[in-house]
């Protein structure tokens, strides 16, 4: 991400701007499950959830401009990262019981959290002098919805 800042009393005394890069390209195996709740006939509690672990390359890398630019490098290595994710809600179905065609609707919340997904170490005693693959987790969490129509 891009983060700014700057230090003001009636004009910009300082200003920099700081830019941290990482991708992970992998693949691995998952393990998910899905569980319905009938409420009415059509509608339904619903919950589902996955965890994997994928297997491949990080790729990090830091530059920050501020009083000199700087460029503190790129860092290359195989790795691995756990995901697990969980979305619940209400499912809405109407399906033809004769001819198998109908039409689904699902809306919710859905979490994800990237375990060891990396992320600089500016808590560290050396500044965060070193690239992070082995360091940060972070999640995400909102609103998810579907729709599909089987025919």
């Amino acid at each position: 991400g891009t983060g700014q800042s700057a230090l003001a009393s009636g004009r910009v005394i300082s200003a920099s701007r700081q830019r941290f890069d990482h991708d992970f390209e992998g693949w691995g195996p998952s393990l998910d499950y899905e569980v319905t709740a009938p409420f009415t006939e059509n509608l339904k509690f619903h919950h589902s959830g996955r965890a994997s672990v994928l297997f491949g390359e990080h790729e990090s890398r830091y530059v920050g401009e501020g009083g000199a630019p700087f460029d503190a490098g790129r860092s290359v290595s195989n790795g691995y990262l756990p995901t697990v994710d969980a979305q619940f809600g209400i499912e809405w179905s109407n399906v033809d019981e004769e001819t198998g065609v109908g039409l689904t609707a699902k809306a919710g919340l859905e979490a994800q959290a990237y375990l060891n997904g990396g992320g600089w170490d500016f808590y560290r005693e050396d500044g965060g002098a070193r690239f992070p693959q082995q360091l940060g987790s972070f999640g995400l969490y909102g609103v998810t919805g579907g729709a599909s129509y089987k025919f």
